[in-house]
């Protein structure tokens, strides 16, 4: 999935399957969702805080995504900062 990033043209199928995760209780899967859900914050910025707002993610997966985009470079501090308000 990480090699569909590269153009927005699959960007809305890749929303709706993190969606699809929302009761997902094992951590590793978590884990990867965050880690893509981080790589389209910085290849998909404004599409993907236009997401956030509607997103079924569950707590843990969101909350593991804004970590890695704080602790990312790639990122600038106001986004990393706006990113709290989406912390459940």
């Amino acid at each position: 999935m990480f090699s569909l990033l590269k153009t927005d043209k699959y960007l809305n199928d890749i929303y709706e399957i993190l969606d699809s995760f929302e009761s997902e209780k094992e951590y590793y899967v978590n884990m990867v969702n965050a880690w893509l859900m981080s790589v389209l914050m910085v290849k998909h910025r404004n599409r993907t805080i236009e997401y956030l707002g509607r997103s079924k993610v569950n707590s843990d997966t969101m909350n593991t995504f804004i970590q890695k985009c704080r602790d990312s470079y790639r990122i600038s501090t106001s986004d990393k900062e706006m990113l709290l308000k989406y912390k459940r």
